[in-house]
């Protein structure tokens, strides 16, 4: 394997600066297209590359070009949606704000505000009824408050009309334990006080104990309430969870749901190839699948490494299974 590595590193760095020479091509654009096209040359070699063997390729030659990703939102779409149709000061948000600032200064605080609100611009529903589907990539360093930052979106994304979210929460029960317990505290914190039929009461479909099984479900969804689940990335939880929503989806009507993928390197990129007649692979299937069964819905992941995110084809549609779940890039 080390002499295709070493193939895959040659020929990627040959059609890159190809590219450079004879393009006007952006630096990442360039990169991009050199290592999706080195790829397919391994592949039609019949060499069959893993995903983390290519996760780890992909990290050295984004390495070697040593391409910096800005901080910020991405300009794409300019556009915003129904921006200012929403009170921005409301009720999860101030929660949240509150349980802030016992360990954040008002400055940490502020940026948290002014990023989730970008990135809110970007897929706050439409009120007037109707399709609508927004997909985006948020890329933060390491240890550089990530998951203060989801959380800040799903306490926004209530305040805005969203009736059910999604957390996949990695792939190991430790971290999916972890983001519920964060969920507990800085989301739902105080819910219990509240009457189910409170506006501000949100249903929780997980706790720290226990994964989504379907079996634990006693009654149908109802999208008339705020719904949160946590979930790992694993194909049995994610075929349950299909399971569930498939038959409650008579009643979501014009709910607006909401995936925030954590680790969205982990899994969720499909690393099959559409023109050899492959599926996507099955994480990547299955969070699709969830997708499809809502007409008014959005995909925000969030990774500090988001090497294989970057090659994603955006226009790529399966047949079956629809488009990719990643259109444009949210940057953090």
């Amino acid at each position: 394997m080390d002499t295709y590595r070493q193939k895959f590193y040659d020929n990627c760095n040959f059609i890159y600066m190809r590219k450079k020479k004879f393009s006007e091509m952006s630096y990442e654009d360039a990169m991009r297209e050199s290592i999706t096209e080195a790829k397919v040359a391994i592949l039609n070699q019949g060499i069959d590359i893993s995903e983390d063997e290519f996760r780890e390729w992909t990290a050295k030659i984004w390495s070697e070009i040593n391409i910096e990703i800005p901080c910020g939102v991405s300009n794409q779409d300019e556009k915003r949606v129904n921006e200012g149709n929403y009170p921005k000061e409301t009720f999860f948000w101030e929660r949240y704000r509150s349980s802030l600032e016992k360990d954040r200064d008002s400055v940490a605080i502020n940026e948290i505000d002014k990023y989730t609100e970008r990135i809110m611009s970007h897929i706050t529903p439409p009120r007037e009824e109707g399709f609508f589907d927004k997909r985006g990539l948020v890329l933060g360093y390491v240890q550089s408050g990530k998951t203060a930052n989801f959380i800040g979106v799903i306490n926004k994304a209530f305040d805005r009309n969203y009736n059910l979210i999604i957390v996949l929460a990695g792939m190991s029960d430790a971290l999916r334990t972890q983001t519920q317990e964060r969920v507990n505290r800085e989301v739902l914190s105080g819910s219990s006080s509240l009457e189910a039929d409170d506006n501000n009461y949100v249903r929780t479909l997980t706790n720290e104990m226990n994964e989504f099984k379907y079996r634990y479900m006693t009654s149908a969804l109802d999208l008339n309430k705020k719904s949160i689940c946590v979930v790992k990335k694993n194909s049995s939880v994610l075929k349950d969870l299909i399971r569930y929503l498939a038959e409650s989806e008579g009643s979501f009507g014009d709910s607006n749901v909401l995936i925030v993928d954590d680790e969205a390197d982990q899994a969720s990129v499909n690393t099959a190839v559409l023109a050899r007649g492959e599926e996507p692979k099955t994480i990547n299937k299955l969070i699709r699948q969830i997708l499809e069964l809502f007409d008014r819905k959005s995909y925000v992941g969030y990774t500090a490494t988001p090497f294989a995110n970057l090659l994603i084809d955006v226009e790529e549609e399966h047949p079956k299974f629809k488009k990719r779940y990643i259109s444009k890039r949210f940057r953090d």
